[in-house]
């Protein structure tokens, strides 16, 4: 076998290099990873969740999904695939966007075919926006308003 580029084949068999697995070491080690910024968040906004998997690991089924916090995995808000119709992806991002329920979120990584969940963003906390924007004196921190000298 060629060992895909990432081994050397030794006596028919393929001696994968660092970070590569399978018979063939066409298949990348490590985690798949999620991340966003800004924990807080306004209610109805739109946010941006990143992530990163290893090279012919998941499908291009997989997803990336927004649930209340702690709700089982066939009840997200909202989804958006981790692939696009091209083929399989290493990274990416996609939006997603906060209900109009103030409350505790999560994005999580779902495996398409066992729909468990992969990995998760953790909390993102969905706030009201503060009133009047602050009156532009101000910016608005979790509901609360914070006033500038």
């Amino acid at each position: 076998p060629d060992c895909s580029n990432h081994g050397t084949c030794v006596k028919g068999e393929c001696q994968c290099e660092s970070g590569w697995k399978s018979f063939d070491c066409s298949i990348g080690e490590g985690p798949i990873e999620v991340s966003c910024d800004n924990k807080a968040r306004v209610i109805n906004t739109q946010f941006t969740v990143q992530w990163n998997r290893p090279e012919k690991v998941g499908s291009v089924y997989d997803f990336i999904a927004l649930y209340a916090h702690d709700a089982p995995n066939d009840q997200p808000y909202m989804y958006r695939y981790a692939s696009n119709a091209e083929g399989q992806q290493t990274s990416g991002e996609v939006t997603l966007q906060l209900p109009s329920t103030p409350g505790q979120y999560e994005a999580r990584y779902i495996d398409a075919f066992t729909r468990e969940t992969v990995t998760l963003t953790g909390k993102i906390l969905a706030h009201l926006p503060c009133p009047n924007d602050c009156s532009g004196h101000g910016m608005c921190a979790r509901n609360i308003e914070i006033g500038r000298a």
